[in-house]
């Protein structure tokens, strides 16, 4: 069987972006299997069947990458960590690193966070023309609060199950930025305006995720192996990064994953 997720959960124990979509595959017991088939062809075989553009497969089991994730950020064997001040800089690094080990020996996947490239709906109210109607800024914000985004007024107790109760105006007032602009407003002098007589409405490009460590802003590369030992990977791909991406002045790499294991168990061993 096989469960799909998309999105994350609200919680601070699933540092997962948005754009993430999970699957957990349940196979059948191994006597089940088709003659020769290990966990290892199952994995190429998938890979080559689940193309999806725009994503990257990383097969790796979910209890272990749940642990992973928690303990370094990163659910694939090998990631980059991009350390610096500018998230579109860190961005261009990011890709850069992806085109330089897209192609290398033992890589099966390589992808970068895009960590720039969000996609808001920007209201910016406008003081002035806000007062000319007698609304400030907490009125305008509360009307958005409401009619866009939805208030939740109340909750419905049925036996064990609660639902809440949401307040907000229908679809098809809030479908484009042009309904937006036109959203009514009834100003305390009894005034009939819209949302775009007091604000500007505009679709605006902002970090879908703000990720830090060590107090500064960073960005993700996960990279899926196979065929290769973890440490001859690391080794050999740090000489090609540093060959192929230039770092500017104030940005800087680590590499994570399960690598950090392999380098804690060999400083203690």
């Amino acid at each position: 069987r096989v469960f799909g997720k998309a999105g994350r959960a609200d919680t601070a124990t699933d540092p997962a972006p948005f754009e993430m979509l999970e699957t957990t595959i349940q196979l059948k017991p191994r006597d089940q299997w088709r003659a020769g088939m290990t966990p290892e062809k199952l994995r190429e075989e998938l890979n080559r069947v689940v193309q999806v553009p725009g994503l990257a497969n990383a097969w790796v089991p979910p209890i272990k990458t749940r642990i992973d994730m928690l303990a370094t950020g990163i659910k694939t064997p090998v990631g980059i960590k991009i350390m610096g001040p500018d998230l579109q800089e860190i961005e261009r690094i990011g890709l850069e690193i992806e085109r330089a080990l897209r192609d290398y020996a033992g890589t099966v996947s390589v992808y970068a966070d895009r960590t720039a490239t969000g996609r808001y709906i920007d209201v910016d109210i406008r003081r002035l023309d806000a007062a000319r109607y007698g609304l400030n800024i907490a009125d305008v914000q509360e009307i958005l609060e409401t009619a866009v985004g939805g208030m939740t007024l109340a909750y419905t107790v049925e036996g064990l199950e609660r639902y809440p109760i949401n307040l907000r105006y229908p679809q098809d007032w809030r479908n484009s930025i042009e309904r937006l602009r036109q959203l009514p407003i009834v100003a305390p002098s009894g005034a009939q305006i819209t949302l775009g007589d007091v604000a500007t409405v505009r679709v605006t490009d902002h970090p879908s995720m703000i990720r830090s460590e060590n107090s500064r802003p960073l960005g993700w590369v996960y990279v899926e192996i196979s065929g290769r030992d973890l440490g001859s990977y690391v080794a050999d791909a740090r000489e090609r990064v540093a060959r192929e991406v230039a770092l500017p002045p104030g940005y800087s790499l680590r590499w994570s994953g399960q690598y950090e294991y392999l380098e804690r168990a060999a400083a203690k061993l």
